[in-house]
Formats: C-alpha cells, structure tokens, sequence
C-alpha cells in the first residue's frame, strides 16, 4: 500500500525523456535509494538539477564529458547494496531534477550520451 500512495511505482519508461537500461534500472524509472557510509545517494538531489551518477568507477572520457557540459557528477563506491538496488556496476545515470532516471547507460558510451542529452537540448 506504501508504493501505491507514495507513487514510487509511477515510472515514465515511455516517454521521449526516457532512453536505456543498466542493471535493472530503466530509463524513466525513479532512481532507487541506496544507504552510504557517509549518507545516502539522494543527498545530491536536493540540487534540483540535470545530474550524472556513476556506481562504480567512471571512465576518464565520461568525467571528461561531465566536467565540460558541466553536470554535476558523482561516482559513488561500489557497493553490494546497489545491485540489490537494481543499479548496474559501473554504469552511469543521467538523472532528471525530480530524481527520475533520464538516461541509464551500462556502458558509459559517452557518444550515445551526448547523443541524448542534444536530441533533448538540455546542455548545461
């Protein structure tokens, strides 16, 4: 009863928003909570802003891509909790203001990324 009225199970797969999967997370679908050591993966959120997260290691090309569209970019630790999670390791999350997922990427190809984020226009 808790998902139905907190609407956590509402995702937006379909919507031109929404492209990809990595792990068990789609495109469109809310980004799932995940506890850290030091707080949690939501914490970035409160910006209300385009944000990249990586779980696991990102590479050098993608931290390029999001230091120069200027992205807010967080790689968060590997941890076994995030493929509980349905989170692909290593893969990489463009995630909207209102903490859906735009874009999930398990391969950090930073083509198909710039690719989506110009078909949306939505350059920082």
């Amino acid at each position: 009863m808790f998902k139905a009225t907190s609407q956590i199970r509402i995702n937006y797969r379909d919507s031109v928003l929404s492209a990809g999967v990595a792990g068990s997370i789609y495109g469109g679908d809310r980004l799932p909570w995940v506890p850290l050591e030091d707080g949690d993966n939501f914490k970035p959120l409160e910006s209300f802003d385009w944000q990249m997260h990586v779980y696991g290691r990102a590479k050098p090309s993608l931290r390029e891509f999001a230091k120069a569209s200027a992205y807010p970019f967080y790689e968060f630790s590997w941890k076994e909790k995030m493929k509980v999670a349905g989170m692909g390791r290593d893969s990489m999350y463009l995630i909207r203001p209102d903490g859906y997922v735009a874009l999930a990427n398990a391969g950090q190809d930073v083509e198909k990324i710039k690719y989506f984020v110009n078909q949306l226009k939505i350059n920082k």
